[in-house]
């Protein structure tokens, strides 16, 4: 395993690409699925998206672990204060958003009164319904899904910005 102090280690790298390959495909595949309800087998993307859903909540609870162990390498002198505060501020809020986004998801199936499956197996009812309660934290799911397009979207954009100079921070990850 790595430990050169100028890049992130493979653990973290790891993390990173598949949680971004997940994280846009339930991104992609929500989208479609809330616009085209009426569709017939529209409960299978459902199924399927709370499902990875539920492992993406649990790969960011270990993705967190792992990092308090395991610091980002420093960004390059060419960084100033400002866009570094920039970019400690997004991946603050990319992280926030990752666990909020299936904490919120997976509550407001928990409460809207429906079985609720892991990749087919039954999860045990542990919280009463409230259809009320389920409603706002799938409000909550859905606005923080435009909150990650637009992380997303800027972390994407500063990673295009230090490609083109040459800085050496698309080499880290």
């Amino acid at each position: 395993m790595s430990n050169r102090p100028d890049q992130y280690d493979p653990i973290s790298k790891l993390f990173h690409w598949l949680m971004a390959a997940l994280i846009v495909g339930l991104l992609i595949v929500g989208f479609y699925m809330t616009s085209n309800e009426s569709l017939p087998n529209i409960g299978t993307f459902f199924s399927l998206h709370k499902s990875f859903g539920m492992v993406a909540g649990g790969l960011i609870l270990l993705r967190i672990l792992w990092r308090l162990g395991h610091s980002a390498p420093a960004l390059p002198a060419t960084v100033g204060p400002v866009r570094a505060l920039a970019a400690r501020s997004v991946h603050g809020l990319l992280y926030l958003s990752m666990l909020i986004m299936p904490l919120a998801g997976f509550l407001g199936a928990s409460l809207n009164g429906r079985p609720l499956a892991f990749f087919g197996l039954q999860i045990p009812a542990w919280i009463n319904p409230n259809p009320m309660l389920s409603h706002q934290l799938f409000y909550i799911h859905s606005v923080f899904s435009w909150v990650l397009v637009i992380l997303i979207s800027l972390h994407v954009l500063a990673s295009v910005i230090h490609l083109f100079e040459k800085d050496g921070v698309i080499r880290k990850m």
